[in-house]
């Protein structure tokens, strides 16, 4: 017999699992976009990147497995892993903090690869923040 939280929410085969470490998953520091250059869209006619509402993390991917036996599959596993490693190697030696590099803007459909710039820790004071406000509660 299903329990109550599994007819409202489904089974708990539908909640996804933990990395496994108790630990926040891994930051990316590079990320690649799937879209296109809309030459003079922004604002000001500058280009815009349209890419797709999600981007792939470059960085913290994992290599494939390439000690398959069969051996075309094992290939295509390795040509897979050397694509990505040219890719992230070039952002590497490309991009610093904060910037982004559009691979042959031209191309109908092209990638965009982003660096995350490094997290800074801002001060807030309380009493200049636009955004605070005091509630005020009926007794």
């Amino acid at each position: 017999m299903a329990t109550d939280f599994e007819m409202r929410f489904g089974s708990k085969s539908n909640v996804r699992p933990s990395n496994g470490k108790n630990q926040p998953e891994e930051k990316a520091e590079f990320w690649i976009n799937i879209g296109y250059l809309a030459r003079g869209a922004g604002p000001e006619g500058q280009d815009i990147f349209v890419a797709l509402p999600m981007g792939l993390p470059l960085d913290t991917m994992k290599a494939l497995k390439t000690n398959s036996s069969n051996e075309e599959f094992a290939q295509l596993n390795a040509a897979r892993n050397d694509v990505w490693e040219q890719l992230l190697k070039e952002a590497h030696s490309r991009l610093q903090p904060g910037e982004t590099w559009v691979v042959d803007p031209d191309a109908p459909l092209t990638l965009e690869i982003r660096r995350v710039r490094e997290e800074t820790a801002v001060s807030v004071d309380e009493g200049k923040n636009k955004f605070v406000r005091k509630l005020a509660f009926a007794a």
